[in-house]
């Protein structure tokens, strides 16, 4: 086993060291034909493939050298013609470039005195888009200046006051829609906006407290009408709502509320206001004036089923090979042999089964309207499928066989390769099966879910 590795990472490493040389060779050519930047590039890869290459060592650092000293000269000429973003660029692009060729242990010449050249093209490239920027700030042409701003802050982080030019550059054209979305109630919109503006620059102007106001106008509160039950799963519909209303306050939504459920029943109680049924116009209006509701939300169990399987059992037919010692006549010699006995071994199976039918409506307190309908038809189920066999099970395998005691034409062993996995797999296969219970708590998690998301994603400002 120990050969077997050392063998393995011989080859790997012949592989790699053959791949450098390739690549090196590669880059001599290039150089030659005075390609100089794409030389390096194989003379970079060669040293990936492999740092001790001490040839494509040598050959970068001359290569290199031409490359980095093309983007120094071309430094050096717009910064005397007063070109200083393209100063500025082709510094950095040296700068990159020296620093890359150096991860392969190769270090190029940057002489120091292009550095007082670089600060001087810096600081006048910096002072332009500097300008330029507050000229687009006061032209309100925010994405423009907030680009520029990026770019001084990249350069340099504490250049005059960029950084807060930046943010305002960022929040001012937010500030201008969310006071407009607001002004026109849409509230949601409003809200979102000041959050964005909160979260970079939190006591900009009257942003916290007008978020407070978007959420607080903006507020969709639903009141809940007690579900209705048309199966025979007792207590199926509370479990429903109960669902429900854990799943709309784990979404943590800052505009979507449920009126308390007690308070609710309560208060239509003690008006006397039936909305059994269909809700109409009429008594829409009336249950959100007393409920404080912008929406009634009510639901129906149509459908549900829930089964828990009988497990089935059986007997299915197979070969059993039992060791048995067998002498050859003609050379005397024994030998251990397999004689197959015609057996039975059992196959089980069960299935539970849980399945819900729900519909669901809300509707608006101030028109009538429908807001949101829809029916969702769920299922939940589990199998378990196993097999069982009260002896060695190595050598057993499916069958089918016509007599019990004796051999028959008949007989057929089912020994392939894959007849023999899938009967190892049922074999070893678990007896455990979700129950019932299990499977309608995932069900309703799953149909609350479903449910709130449609609620979530209800929006009557739009």
């Amino acid at each position: 086993m120990r050969w077997t590795i050392y063998i393995f990472f011989l080859a790997t490493i012949l592989t790699a060291c053959s791949g450098s040389n390739r690549y090196y060779k590669f880059g001599s050519q290039l150089s030659e034909a005075g390609l100089h930047r794409e030389a390096a590039e194989r003379f970079m890869e060669s040293l990936r493939r492999n740092r001790n290459n001490v040839q494509a060592q040598i050959a970068l650092r001359q290569d290199g050298q031409f490359v980095l000293d093309e983007h120094l000269q071309n430094f050096y000429l717009a910064h005397t013609s007063g070109n200083h973003s393209k100063a500025v660029r082709e510094y950095e692009l040296a700068t990159r470039y020296r620093d890359m060729v150096a991860q392969y242990g190769v270090r190029l010449i940057f002489p120091d005195n292009y550095r007082p050249m670089f600060i001087e093209s810096e600081t006048v490239h910096l002072n332009e888009l500097y300008e330029r920027a507050n000229r687009f700030i006061d032209d309100e042409r925010f994405a423009e200046a907030e680009d520029l701003l990026k770019e001084i802050t990249r350069l340099r982080s504490d250049f005059e006051n960029a950084v807060e030019l930046k943010n305002l550059a960022f929040v001012e054209p937010r500030y201008q829609q969310a006071i407009e979305a607001y002004d026109a109630g849409r509230y949601r919109k409003a809200y979102y906006l000041f959050a964005e503006i909160e979260s970079r620059s939190p006591d900009y102007r009257d942003t916290r407290r007008l978020r407070g106001l978007a959420k607080e106008r903006g507020l969709f509160t639903v009141g809940v009408l007690a579900f209705e039950n048309r199966t025979s799963v007792s207590g199926l519909e509370s479990l429903i709502m109960a669902r429900l209303l854990s799943e709309v306050q784990r979404i943590d939504d800052p505009f979507l509320r449920f009126i308390d459920r007690t308070n609710t029943d309560k208060i239509l109680a003690e008006q006397r206001l039936s909305l059994e049924g269909a809700i109409d116009q009429r008594t829409a209006v009336m249950a959100g004036e007393m409920l404080g509701a912008k929406a009634l939300f009510r639901g129906v169990v149509l459908e549900a089923k829930e089964v828990e399987g009988e497990t089935q059992v059986e007997n299915r037919k197979g070969f059993h090979g039992v060791p048995v010692n067998v002498t050859d006549p003609k050379t005397g010699v024994t030998s251990s042999q397999l004689q197959y006995n015609r057996v039975f071994y059992q196959h089980f199976s069960q299935q539970n089964e849980v399945t819900v039918t729900f519909q669901f409506q809300l509707v608006s307190t101030a028109t009538g309207e429908i807001l949101l309908s829809d029916v969702l038809e769920l299922s939940a189920r589990d199998r378990a499928e196993y097999a069982r066999f009260e002896g060695d099970h190595r050598h057993l395998y499916a069958g089918t066989w016509r007599h019990q005691n004796r051999p028959s034409q008949e007989d057929r062993i089912y020994n392939s390769i894959r007849a023999k996995r899938e009967l190892n797999n049922a074999l070893q296969a678990s007896d455990e099966i979700t129950s019932v219970s299990t499977l309608r708590s995932q069900l309703l998690r799953d149909l609350s879910n479903r449910v709130a998301r449609q609620l979530q994603n209800v929006n009557p400002e739009s």
